[in-house]
């Protein structure tokens, strides 16, 4: 397995993780602030290990007994937040920065006092407060921000005693543990951003996903195809090879809505937008424009490999029973029309052609494929 496949996974994982017991249907800033604030513990903890083992490294006791006290408080806020998730509930910003609060004041009162400038996390928590706090939540972001750099100021200017034996070390031992403390909190602030980053990366796809596909077939819908249009209308022009489009209908789509009910008509569509995949050739764009119309765009063909190609897709929808409701299945037929790209013509006209080219495989009586001019081939 790669390190790129490992990676790939522990991101999944991670967001697994992260997401639990998030609500569906969160909005996207509210997404983000949730996410970070299940991030909380679990990113505390992981500071609280690596500074273990730098201590435990220089080899001051005091400094490795006072991080084994502070680990208690990240680890029972990671347990505390997973029983509240598994139930279904999310924990809150509150004790998440209370989580965060505690463990910094753990260690400072636990012997490494100020020394190190540890304090600087509370001006940490202060700037990144509007990361996990709703932007619209005024109150709680002023509380926060205000609260955490009141904190970062108090031992700013009280400068918190050590334990004696950390004064003992020499002082460029002192200096290298202090720069590893402003490292260490570059780094989480790197992390904490790179997070949220990933997170609205993560809404931005999904929202151009969810703008660009129809909800029920899963196709993509009307914006998109019309998007597609114009760059295949733009490849054209250009000089690559031509292209065609395909409109196609349900024959007497309303009968079974009105026989059946409205759930089986979504079922027919779903149905009929699988078997049009089915059907095309890689690289065909497939597409839901309207209630039971259906587009294809298909490069680098001539009108006869699209008619031939419409014609097959029409024998596969005729000869293919679709189950509508349990136990009952139905039969249904489409009708197509193809036209081809001319130079000079606009997609407007394109598009006029085909459906006219449609208009003409109803009128002359539906289940077949039609073309300019307008003659059925089946």
């Amino acid at each position: 397995m790669t390190t790129q496949n490992l990676a790939g996974q522990f991101v999944a994982w991670f967001d697994r993780q992260m997401t639990l017991g998030i609500r569906p249907g969160l909005s996207g800033v509210r997404l983000r602030c949730q996410y970070l604030t299940n991030a909380a513990p679990s990113l505390v903890l992981s500071m609280g290990l690596l500074y273990l083992a730098l201590f435990s490294v220089a080899g001051v006791p005091a400094l490795v007994q006072c991080m084994l006290l502070q680990l208690p408080v990240p680890l029972a806020g990671q347990l505390w937040f997973r029983r509240m998730q598994t139930q279904g509930r999310m924990p809150t910003y509150w004790q998440a920065c209370f989580i965060c609060q505690l463990s910094v004041l753990a260690v400072i009162f636990g012997g490494q006092g100020t020394v190190f400038n540890s304090h600087a996390y509370f001006l940490f928590f202060s700037l990144t407060a509007p990361l996990m706090i709703p932007v619209a939540d005024r109150v709680g972001l002023t509380i926060i921000c205000t609260e955490t750099l009141a904190l970062y100021l108090f031992f700013e200017v009280s400068r918190w005693p050590a334990d004696p034996s950390v004064y003992t070390l020499q002082p460029d031992r002192l200096q290298f543990l202090r720069l590893c403390v402003v490292v260490s909190c570059v780094a989480i602030l790197f992390v904490t951003m790179l997070m949220s980053e990933h997170i609205l990366d993560g809404l931005e796809r999904k929202t151009v996903r969810m703008a660009n596909t129809d909800v029920l077939t899963g196709l993509p819908n009307r914006r998109h195809f019309h998007q597609a249009l114009e760059g295949a209308h733009a490849r054209a022009e250009r000089g690559a090879a031509a292209y065609c489009l395909a409109l196609i209908d349900i024959d007497h789509f309303k009968s079974i809505n009105d026989a059946h009910g409205h759930d089986a008509g979504d079922e027919v569509l779903k149905q009929v937008a699988h078997l049009l995949l089915a059907c095309q050739r890689k690289g065909d764009q497939v597409a839901r424009i309207g209630g039971e119309e259906f587009a294809v765009i298909m490069e680098n063909v001539d009108i006869a490999q699209a008619e031939h190609a419409m014609e097959r897709t029409r024998r596969s929808v005729a000869d293919s029973p679709l189950a509508i409701t349990l136990g009952i299945t139905t039969r249904i037929t489409i009708s197509i029309g193809v036209a081809a790209w001319q130079r000079g013509t606009t997609e407007k006209d394109l598009v006029g052609r085909v459906d006219q080219a449609l208009y003409g495989a109803k009128r002359l009586g539906r289940n077949r494929v039609c073309q300019e001019p307008h003659g059925g081939v089946g």
